[in-house]
């Protein structure tokens, strides 16, 4: 495992914009065809954007046509993946609900197919069952409760689909594994829980600067103590701060677990505090020319081998999200 050092400039994102036009949306038209449900739930991952520990596909035979359903937990997370700004907006509404995206698809054109809202059924340990019911679900699609189906917006190469949410309320929390079934078929959710301690900014952030040219940095080829330090025991700012000889408002650290695979992020703020610090004289020298632009060191280390992906991150401000879609927005 090796560990890297990327720079994330702060809030050189935008703001995601909503469309005000209505109509179907269906998270399924990012596959590219019926035939990659199949696909495994990695690849469906890759494809949608979404964090896998997010969403489950439930696959039914339904009268000798297969059906498949797609179920996504609502939560902010959900919102930085290749979802469209329409769906985006009919979703924010739900966000603290415990709710959940529902998109059943076929591969067949149809108007009207037997897909039964009332056979979902919600389990949940310490919790008594819950079967949803009409006034429990949100339409998203005109007719979704009553099996209304629409051509999916691509074409009819992806057939056709309904959509809607299922709110659960109080009676499941989304935060604590659960299992949802229809028609006797089930998926295990087990949403990966985030901490985060992050300080507050020290110094106002512009909502938008300019791109900047890449930096060369030169990172050592091998970190031995502080690797172990970083990768074992406890992960905190309170923690790698002395370590590092940075001050403590300038750093945060941020822990991700989905599935059993630890993610751990070190952040430091670029500024002139840093110089002072324990980091080798060729990475301050490499760091220069961002240090005091806003920009944010990240360190990613995992002690059982996880993925990095640097485009997860958005930053909130004011009330505000950003995304980072562009590679103008990182410095390796």
């Amino acid at each position: 495992m090796g560990t890297r050092h990327r720079l994330l400039r702060s809030l050189d994102g935008i703001r995601m914009t909503v469309a005000n036009r209505m109509g179907v949306c269906l998270l399924i038209l990012l596959l590219v065809g019926f035939g990659l449900f199949a696909g495994s739930h990695e690849r469906l991952a890759a494809r949608t954007g979404l964090d896998s520990d997010l969403f489950n596909l439930l696959t039914v035979d339904v009268n000798g046509t297969e059906m498949a359903i797609v179920i996504v937990v609502i939560n902010e997370r959900s919102f930085f993946s290749r979802i469209s700004p329409i769906l985006r907006e009919r979703l924010r509404p739900y966000l603290g609900k415990n709710a959940l995206y529902i998109n059943p698809t076929v591969g067949q054109i149809v108007d009207v197919f037997p897909f039964l809202p009332e056979q979902f059924i919600v389990k949940q340990e310490g919790s008594p069952t819950f079967t949803p019911e009409r006034q429990d679900w949100s339409e998203i699609t005109d007719g979704f409760l009553d099996g209304a189906f629409q051509v999916n917006p691509g074409g009819e190469d992806h057939g056709s689909g309904s959509e809607g949410i299922l709110v659960l309320g109080d009676r499941i929390d989304i935060e604590r594994p659960f299992w949802i079934s229809y028609q006797g078929v089930r998926v295990h959710f087990d949403v990966a829980e985030i901490a985060m301690h992050l300080p507050p900014a020290v110094s106002p952030a512009p909502v938008a600067i300019p791109s900047r040219p890449p930096v060369a940095i030169a990172p050592k080829e091998q970190i031995t103590d502080l690797k172990g330090a970083l990768t074992e025991g406890e992960f905190s700012a309170e923690m790698i701060a002395p370590l590092l000889g940075l001050p403590s408002e300038l750093v945060g650290t941020l822990t991700i677990a989905p599935r059993g695979d630890e993610l751990r992020l070190l952040l430091i703020q670029l500024e002139e505090g840093i110089r002072a610090s324990a980091l080798h004289s060729e990475l301050l020298t490499s760091l220069d020319p961002l240090i005091g632009t806003g920009a944010v060191m990240v360190w990613a280390l995992s002690p059982t081998g996880a993925d990095f992906v640097p485009w997860h991150f958005f930053i909130q401000q004011s009330g505000t999200n950003y995304i980072f879609f562009s590679g103008a927005s990182f410095v390796e």
